[in-house]
């Protein structure tokens, strides 16, 4: 068994707390460059996800504005085919006014016409 008055002398020895002194400074060393590089990472990870961040958000405004432009040319030609329609409408109600307007002229015709053939039927004796 060592005595115990030369391991007091040993740890009492400046050798000793200088080794200790420099396995701690190595040490605090070591965790502060750790630190350092765990920080390093996060910011560059925290850097990646916000560049994915604003990617994905140029994205769906990119595929948004797509959609308005879509959206506002389907609108346009919406517009121009109900104008035509009614258009269209229009001209059928004022070919139906017309031939409206013929055939009471016609059954106005017709009218007369039967009245002269039952007066000259009158007239000639013929019923």
């Amino acid at each position: 068994m060592p005595d115990m008055t030369a391991v007091q002398r040993v740890a009492e020895s400046q050798y000793v707390f200088g080794i200790l002194f420099i396995f701690l400074f190595l040490a605090a060393a070591a965790g502060v460059w750790l630190y350092k590089k765990l920080l390093k990472e996060n910011d560059e990870r925290e850097q990646k996800i916000i560049e994915m961040h604003e990617k994905r958000e140029r994205d769906l405004l990119e595929i948004n504005l797509d959609y308005r432009k879509e959206s506002q040319e389907r609108e346009k030609k919406l517009l121009e085919h109900l104008e035509k329609t009614t258009q269209a409408q229009t001209e059928m109600s004022r070919t139906i006014e017309k031939v409206q307007g013929i055939l009471s002229a016609l059954e106005l015709s017709v009218k007369e016409a039967r009245l002269e053939i039952t007066y000259l039927k009158k007239g000639t004796g013929h019923e």
